[in-house]
């Protein structure tokens, strides 16, 4: 009987912890859901720009940062002049 009764106990307390467990996991996922209106980029207050894609190494680099270069009407952004004058070669051969 004792062994009974340690079971059904055992089986509340787990039910228990599941419901209070479920209900934790609902709270902070709404909390870390954006609210609708929200920006998608980075908030006011954020240091980070736009991330741009340096096509001689393939990172990304922060726009701000970047070196520039035109060619033909279209601006590419590099990590360095390194990379810059490697991909300048390239377009020139």
């Amino acid at each position: 009987m004792r062994v009974i009764v340690i079971l059904i106990l055992i089986v509340i307390a787990i039910c228990l912890a599941r419901m209070l467990l479920g209900d934790v996991i609902k709270a902070v996922g709404k909390t870390m859901k954006a609210p609708p209106d929200a920006p998608a980029a980075p908030s006011a207050g954020s240091t980070a720009g736009r991330l741009v894609k340096d096509p001689q190494t393939g990172s990304y680099i922060d726009e701000r940062v970047a070196i520039k270069a035109d060619v033909k009407g279209t601006t590419y952004y590099f990590e360095s002049a390194a990379s810059r004058d490697a991909f300048l070669r390239k377009q020139r051969s």
